[in-house]
């Protein structure tokens, strides 16, 4: 997380203001691949192109470690997910070290972790309002379950720093 998205969590601001869903069990890369481009069109159609969208590795679950995003635009995102090499190389490479995009008006907060060991597990969250959260959850379920609770709690579950 940067320090906005840290300072947002303990208090109960967007994007942890509602609900966080993600997938109850292992997706492979492949899996992750094609829910991430499901959800990121969502997002762009919803939000429209000329949402400013910041891109960060997030330590949260590793040491708590705030880090600073960069600037991306959806089309670059778009081209992380283009092919299973693509986004393998996304992973920072780190135990519990996500990759994370959001918004700079921070409406809602997209996540995945990729494993590093073979064969490689893949997780994903997705934290906004409950309406937002739930219509992601939709999409996310082709490709297995999903569980979806308040955000303050699982981001206090899984807090490592």
């Amino acid at each position: 997380m940067d320090e906005y998205l840290d300072d947002a969590w303990q208090s109960g601001d967007p994007p942890f203001h509602g609900a966080t869903a993600r997938n109850d069990e292992p997706l492979t890369l492949p899996q992750l691949r094609a829910v991430l481009t499901t959800v990121v069109d969502a997002l762009e159609r919803r939000h429209g192109r000329g949402a400013k969208l910041l891109f960060l590795e997030d330590w949260h679950e590793h040491d708590g470690f705030r880090h600073h995003g960069a600037r991306v635009e959806w089309a670059a995102l778009r081209t992380m997910l283009s092919d299973d090499r693509r986004l393998l190389n996304t992973r920072p490479g780190d135990f519990n070290v996500y990759r994370a995009v959001y918004p700079v008006a921070a409406e809602w907060l997209l996540r995945w972790y990729i494993g590093d060991e073979e064969p490689v597990e893949c997780q994903l969250t997705f934290s906004a309002s409950e309406d937002a959260t739930r219509e992601v959850a939709d999409l996310v379920r082709q490709a297995g379950p999903v569980t979806v609770e308040a955000s303050a709690e699982y981001f206090r579950k899984h807090y490592a720093g």
